[in-house]
């Protein structure tokens, strides 16, 4: 296939702009987050991200676990689209204004501090606001990510031009919360709007009681899913806080964001390459594992170029980012970065779980990085800070992604190319010279 040809291809356009999107909404988000972390230092940013971390740990059940079934009915159901959307939409407000009933109730009776109290009720508006996600899980069904890179990148932009502009007039804390909330209900706006403009009106969004039954009956398994992968992403944050003060909060969260600010690159080649992958599997065996291999060579290579120079260089890249106040981030990065591989691996191995089948597995990985990470964090912070909950995101995801593949016999050829890849520095001179012999060949 030529070169132009292949550019012209539609799903090659598509992840084109994701990247292209993800890549600016990333350097600006970063930068943004930078600064505005140094300007309100250790403690404010730790509370910023502890009730910010909170609130998020509660949306996996406004969205209701959705996401998956509404890509799943869009793409292989277009006629029902309008029933699907409005559905979900009805279902999703219901559900966000009920759990931001909830965070009132707390904040009402809570002894937290005044600033933490409003931030829970500014926060907690994004329960809400993100209902007009549905509409960007059509725009990817339909490979209509241009559209969804628009809604989503210029209100980033725009919030970041917001927070310099709160920086430089002295801003409060509450200010950066309501900027931030204003950029998701901006992506919902723009996204409402694109989808409207391109002759899909939202009036023809229609909400029935039987659609939202079949909606519930296939979510409720990805709810469970999606709460356990919610929880140890951010129950590091919320211990933190309890155990030591919301300074080891804004020390953590500075590290963990350089680090975890990486975790969407693999998903992002999964959308592109995966169903090359998967195709190969209907043909033949062979070269299913061969792709399947080169895939996970290609995440654990990636991911060891983000990990050894970030572990190298925490200290100079936290001090140029964040700041002197962030030092003790440095240690934290250090330790966290190195959960990218296992995170790299853990999307390339669920391109087969996808393709056999085995979603009950991917349900007990989730659950068990979970508990791994909950029971690690309990023991490490009241020790080690920041530093305990860095090295209990490592094993948790070193346990859910790497060694519970070798325990489960069906995917047990999954985790023999998972020690391969680990070996890639070792295996690339081979690898190279077995490239030049092809290319020599054709």
């Amino acid at each position: 296939m030529c070169i132009s040809s292949f550019l012209s291809n539609n799903y090659t356009q598509n992840t084109l702009w994701l990247f292209g999107g993800q890549t600016i909404r990333m350097g600006v988000g970063l930068v943004a987050a930078a600064l505005v972390a140094r300007y309100l230092g250790p403690e404010q940013y730790g509370m910023y991200n502890y009730v910010l971390s909170a609130v998020l740990l509660l949306q996996i059940f406004g969205n209701l676990g959705l996401t998956g079934v509404l890509q799943k009915r869009c793409i292989e159901e277009p006629s029902t689209v309008e029933d699907v959307l409005g559905t979900s939409f009805v279902l999703n407000v219901i559900s966000g204004s009920f759990l931001y009933f909830l965070v009132v109730l707390f904040v009402h009776f809570s002894s937290a501090p005044p600033p933490e109290q409003e931030l829970f009720l500014i926060f907690g508006t994004l329960l809400i606001l993100d209902s007009f996600r549905c509409i960007d899980i059509w725009f990817h069904a339909r490979t209509r990510s241009k559209l969804s890179v628009y809604a989503n990148t210029l209100p980033v932009l725009l919030s970041a031009a917001a927070k310099l502009t709160g920086i430089a007039f002295g801003a409060d804390l509450t200010v950066f919360a309501s900027i931030f909330v204003l950029e998701t209900a901006c992506i919902g706006f723009l996204l409402a709007w694109l989808y409207a403009h391109n002759d899909h009106p939202l009036n023809q969004w229609r909400a029935s009681l039987d659609m939202a039954k079949s909606l519930l009956r296939q979510s409720w398994p990805l709810i469970l899913n999606g709460f356990a992968i919610n929880l140890y992403l951010r129950m590091d944050q919320i211990m933190l806080k309890a155990v030591h003060s919301a300074a080891d909060v804004g020390e953590y969260a500075a590290a963990s964001r350089l680090s975890s600010l990486w975790y969407v690159l693999p998903i992002l080649l999964s959308s592109s390459l995966a169903p090359a992958i998967l195709k190969a599997r209907e043909h033949s065996g062979e070269a299913y594992k061969k792709r399947l291999q080169a895939f996970m060579d290609l995440n654990t290579g990636v991911a060891l170029l983000i990990a050894i120079p970030f572990s190298l260089l925490a200290p100079w890249l936290i001090r140029l980012l964040f700041g002197e106040a962030f030092a003790s981030s440095s240690a934290i990065l250090s330790i966290h970065v190195w959960s990218c591989v296992f995170v790299f691996q853990a999307v390339a191995r669920n391109v087969d779980i996808v393709g056999e089948g085995r979603f009950r597995f991917s349900l007990l990985s989730s659950l068990v990085g979970a508990t791994v990470n909950l029971g690690l964090n309990a023991w490490l912070i009241p020790q080690y800070a920041g530093i305990g909950a860095a090295i209990a995101t490592l094993i948790s995801q070193l346990s859910c992604s790497f060694l519970l593949t070798a325990f489960y016999k069906p995917l047990r050829h999954v985790f023999v190319m998972q020690c391969k890849s680990l070996l890639l520095p070792i295996r690339l001179p081979k690898l190279i010279s077995e490239l030049k012999s092809k290319e020599s060949n054709t």
